[in-house]
């Protein structure tokens, strides 16, 4: 595909690259003019978020570094090829912002008069002092829980003839603020926020708005909450430091809760996770 300048650079989110079991290994050497804050790669090629705009950088060919979105800060981003959508944290007021890729491509590409015509991104909700966010999948369902400054703002995906991100639960005045944020889906059956704070961490429940502590050491700075696989949402590593806590949620069936078990791990232990 031609683009301007008589460059090529491939845009489509499909890497055709024959399958082998060796990784391809490219390196590139470039100097961006401001901070790298975040990136994501779409396709083969990679988009970088950096203080004053987001850039692709072009894997597919030499290298070269294309400007799509100028004067605005990236602070957090994910590709959603399927969904054919870019979601961000960034502006001056951190807000979540959404951008269409057929309208990204077309800044490279210029080959489709009506995607250019069209407005290229759209907000999610009104919030302002965004923290972080997670996508999560379950099922046909995609998740998009935020982190607030005091507060925690779950979405869920709504298809056509909506398509957009639309307002599920709000978890507001929180005892600590987030810093970081995921969900999980217990057995299949309970929403269950997860939230690390300066104090710790922390649980919401979804359906009923109770709030509690999971952890809370001395002072930590939370890093990484991961969900371990094929534990039915019930497992977990609370990564804080250089140090983390194993925690296991065992359900209690009369009252539809459940308990917290936990042991923590050492940084030898972290490091050989």
């Amino acid at each position: 595909m031609e683009v301007r300048k008589g460059s090529m650079v491939n845009v489509n989110p499909t890497n055709t690259r024959p399958h082998s079991d060796t990784p391809e290994i490219r390196k590139y050497k470039k100097r961006f003019n401001s901070e790298i804050l975040c990136a994501a790669l779409w396709g083969v090629n990679l988009l970088v978020g950096t203080e004053n705009g987001l850039k692709l950088l072009d894997r597919s060919g030499q290298g070269k570094v294309y400007p799509l979105i100028n004067s605005r800060r990236f602070q957090q981003m994910d590709v959603l090829e399927g969904l054919n959508l870019l979601i961000t944290i960034s502006g001056k007021k951190n807000k979540v912002r959404v951008y269409y890729l057929a309208w990204l491509r077309n800044k490279i590409l210029h080959n489709d008069p009506e995607v250019e015509k069209k407005q290229g991104w759209t907000t999610v909700g009104e919030m302002e002092g965004c923290v972080h966010y997670k996508v999560v999948k379950y099922e046909r369902i995609k998740f998009l829980v935020i982190a607030m400054k005091n507060a925690v703002e779950v979405y869920a995906w709504a298809p056509k003839p909506y398509h957009k991100f639309m307002a599920f639960k709000s978890f507001g005045d929180l005892p600590h603020r987030p810093q970081l944020v995921d969900l999980t889906v217990e057995e299949g059956q309970r929403l269950k926020v997860i939230y690390g704070s300066s104090a710790g961490f922390h649980a919401i429940d979804v359906d009923s708005g109770n709030n509690y502590d999971i952890y809370i050491p001395v002072h930590i700075m939370p890093h990484a909450i991961v969900f371990l696989p094929s534990s039915d949402g019930m497992e977990m590593l609370l990564c804080y430091e250089d140090e983390g806590v194993y925690v296991f949620f065992a359900s209690v069936r009369s009252g539809g809760s459940s308990q917290v078990y936990f042991m923590t791990l050492n940084r030898n232990c972290i490091m050989n996770w």
